[in-house]
């Protein structure tokens, strides 16, 4: 994660998923629960989060409208948290298409 003066703070893997479910944790009444698509096992959101009301409307709208969001976890607790525009969402794809000699596939890469 990236301070105001844009240095990194914290490190944490980034993963965009589609929000599959939120629900209140059953024996932490203070945690939510989050399940990501295409991930095992439960993300977690601590209700202390300094911006708690504003994750949870972005968790909710990925939910509610099956958009992609761009979570910052660690571990498995959710530190923070971007939605993108569509235009964004698809940005890396269009630049892999559009320059298949720079990248990298997978199958390059065996």
């Amino acid at each position: 994660m990236l301070g105001e003066d844009q240095r990194i703070r914290e490190i944490g893997t980034v993963v965009c998923a589609e929000v599959r479910g939120l629900g209140n944790h059953p024996q932490y009444p203070h945690v939510k629960t989050v399940e990501l698509g295409g991930e095992t096992g439960l993300k977690y959101l601590s209700e202390q989060h300094p911006r708690l009301e504003e994750l949870m409307r972005r968790l909710t709208w990925s939910m509610e409208t099956h958009q992609l969001v761009w979570c910052i976890l660690q571990g498995s607790t959710i530190a923070d948290l971007r939605t993108c525009s569509q235009n964004e969402d698809e940005a890396p794809g269009q630049w892999i298409q559009q320059n298949p000699h720079t990248a990298r596939t997978e199958q390059d890469s065996v």
